[in-house]
């Protein structure tokens, strides 16, 4: 469908993509200013409103019931909110795992969700400064990179593999 690059309109404005020979897509993100604090957890939105939890142990955490429950909280009305837990294994590697609204359940990954959470890591000096983190989520791998000045996260990217994972059709 393209080359090596593109530029989409998502919900949340623009975006531009790289696509290189390794199967690797970059994209880029909206710039981040906004941080709120819920309890120990950060709330970010990264073009979709996130709750970031860090955690001991991410296998641990009960993603539907944790998560639902956060999801649906009064605080998070009337829209709701994705909830994603995060594990860090060391400054620049954690393991996530996100319940997501729309979807009402886990997913595999989110990339709006690990962009946040990279954010929040960073915001929350877990990162030691690091402005490239890792993630291992069920679905794969994502690597964040992203400048930041004072509170302010631009030159944001998002990076994982382009891989084919379905195909269907709709008898209409």
């Amino acid at each position: 469908i393209i080359n090596n690059t593109t530029k989409f309109n998502a919900v949340d404005g623009f975006h531009s993509a790289f696509y290189d020979n390794t199967m690797q897509v970059k994209l880029e993100m909206q710039d981040v200013t906004e941080f709120s604090k819920v309890g120990s957890a950060l709330v970010v939105d990264t073009g979709s409103p996130h709750y970031i939890e860090l955690v001991e142990d991410v296998q641990a955490v009960n993603i539907q019931k944790e998560g639902a429950a956060i999801r649906y909280s009064d605080a998070f009305l009337p829209g709701g909110i994705n909830v994603n837990f995060v594990e860090k294994e060391d400054p620049t590697h954690y393991k996530i795992r996100t319940y997501e609204r729309g979807v009402e359940g886990e997913t595999l990954a989110c990339g709006t969700g690990t962009v946040a959470a990279a954010l929040a890591m960073h915001y929350n000096s877990e990162s030691a400064n690091a402005t490239e983190l890792h993630f291992k989520a069920l679905g794969g791998d994502l690597t964040v990179s992203f400048e930041v000045s004072n509170v302010s996260y631009h030159s944001i990217f998002l990076t994982g593999p382009a891989v084919f994972v379905f195909s269907g059709s709709i008898d209409i």
